[in-house]
């Protein structure tokens, strides 16, 4: 009987120290989720802004629609960015890493349409995390919020995805020349993904649409060459 006791004890100890961790567990992911829909309200407010590239007005005035996300970014992203940080425990990066990476992976997109309308180039990953007050380095990344390199490959894809709808708004608008910039571009980052041995499903299923992208980007172009409307080089 004694020994049967002392088992019931031992049970009801291990079951009061799980529970413990449970709670404590489920608070941090509270904490996480509560910063996370702060930053999505900021991705929400950016994506708004950038959405009027589409239209005629928002190509005229591109370089003020893009210098109000440049503001949001230094105003509200990189302080909630930290935010979220200072709630994921030191070492459990990745063990939280599901609650947050869907809003990363939109601020990489973000950045790199901001950068590439301004530069016709792709930032690359560690400029990109940097300009998000976050860090590439892994050693790093219980002092500042790690951009994970899967991540960042998930915001280019947006980019992509981003491009090619971008492409038939400049025909409708007027402007012949971009679609030949972005065919040329898409098929660089195409041809990079290429190179990648992806073994993320997820990730790998979303790369095919980049192919998608360019498909319908060349259908574009090809349209305006057989038209007469786009410069040969």
């Amino acid at each position: 009987m004694d020994n049967e006791e002392k088992l019931s004890g031992s049970l009801a100890a291990i079951f009061n120290e799980f529970t413990e961790f449970a709670e404590a567990d489920q608070d941090i992911r509270d904490q996480i989720k509560l910063k996370v829909r702060d930053l999505e309200q900021c991705n929400r407010e950016a994506v708004a802004i950038l959405a009027k590239i589409h239209h005629c007005d928002g190509l005229a005035n591109q370089a003020e629609l893009l210098t109000k996300v440049d503001t949001l970014l230094d105003s509200k992203v990189k302080e909630r960015i930290q935010a979220l940080s200072g709630v994921i425990p030191k070492g459990h990066y990745f063990r939280f890493h599901q609650h947050f990476n869907y809003s990363l992976q939109k601020l990489v997109f973000i950045t790199t349409l901001i950068h590439y309308l301004r530069n016709d180039q792709l930032i690359f990953w560690a400029p990109t995390a940097e300009r998000l007050g976050m860090t590439s380095d892994q050693e790093l990344r219980d002092e500042q919020l790690y951009l994970d390199f899967e991540d960042y490959l998930g915001g280019v894809i947006q980019l992509s995805n981003e491009l090619s709808r971008f492409t038939v708004n400049c025909v409708t608008n007027g402007d012949f020349q971009r679609p030949v910039n972005i065919s040329s571009f898409l098929q660089e980052v195409l041809e990079g993904f290429r190179l990648l041995n992806l073994k993320n499903d997820n990730l790998r299923k979303k790369f095919d649409s980049i192919k998608y992208d360019m498909k319908k980007v060349e259908e574009v172009v090809y349209d305006l060459s057989i038209r007469g409307l786009v410069k040969k080089e």
